[in-house]
């Protein structure tokens, strides 16, 4: 009994010294934020269309409706290229994150995540992406060669 509680004792001591992050700030998607504004939010750390202000640093973003892209948001990507740490996630129902299958939709990837210079981590949980395309060659990289394919991730080490 007496080594459980000195064990319990040491656990608590640690833990305490041990620095927890900050909780991520939460900005949740609606009619009046759309997943790309809210990713804005979070790279800009300022509110975009109806979404609240991301914060420095890893935000989170609860979507709670599914979307269906029908343009690029930029070049490739359907979505804000990610440039700080994120978590995307869908609470309850899985949520679609998906590319129009209207004939003439462009092709384009869902997320690009980082850049050459600003490396960044996103965890995606409990979202469905569907329909995401690039042209290009099957080769080493993958779909799309070294562009990427549906979703493009750099490895900032």
């Amino acid at each position: 009994m007496r080594t459980i509680l000195v064990m319990g004792m040491l656990s608590a001591s640690l833990m305490s010294a041990i620095a927890v992050p900050a909780k991520a700030l939460t900005i949740t998607t609606s009619a009046n934020c759309t997943l790309a504004e809210a990713i804005e939010s979070a790279n800009t750390n300022a509110a975009v269309g109806g979404c609240a202000a991301g914060a420095v640093g890893r935000d989170r973003i609860v979507v709670t409706v599914n979307e269906t892209l029908s343009v690029a948001n930029n070049g490739l990507n359907g979505l804000p290229v990610v440039i700080e740490d994120l978590i995307i996630v869908a609470t309850g129902d899985p949520r679609t994150i998906s590319r129009d299958y209207t004939l003439g939709t462009p092709n384009f990837r869902f997320l690009e995540i980082g850049t050459s210079n600003t490396p960044a981590n996103v965890t995606l949980s409990n979202i469905l992406l569907q329909n995401g395309r690039v042209t290009g060659p099957v080769n080493v990289f993958g779909l799309g060669g070294p562009g990427g394919g549906c979703i493009l991730l750099r490895n900032g080490g």
